[in-house]
Order: C-alpha cells, then structure tokens, then sequence
C-alpha cells in the first residue's frame, strides 16, 4: 500500500481493476491500428463551405 499510496486494501484493488480495465480498452484500440482507413474530407463531413 506505500508503492500505490492508498489508505485501504479495497482502495489498492480498485485501482489495480481501473488501471487493468484502462490497459485492455487500449489494446483493444491497438488492434485497428493500420486497419482503419482515415482518407477523408472533414470540411465536407461538417458541411464547410
């Protein structure tokens, strides 16, 4: 509990859970790198004259 500087074993598992949770929603961003073709107009997208 001093590396994490929480109070309460409950506080240093939630946090681990938060950060775990954050880590896989990134990887799971990761994944579509290369896949997603981006080549588009915004200015016609927001109707930009």
């Amino acid at each position: 509990m001093k590396l994490s500087h929480h109070r309460t074993k409950t506080a240093v598992v939630i946090s681990a859970l938060e950060d775990f949770v954050r880590r896989a929603r990134i990887q799971g961003l990761r994944e579509f790198r290369g896949k997603v073709d981006l080549d588009m107009d915004l200015d016609a997208l927001r109707d930009r004259t």
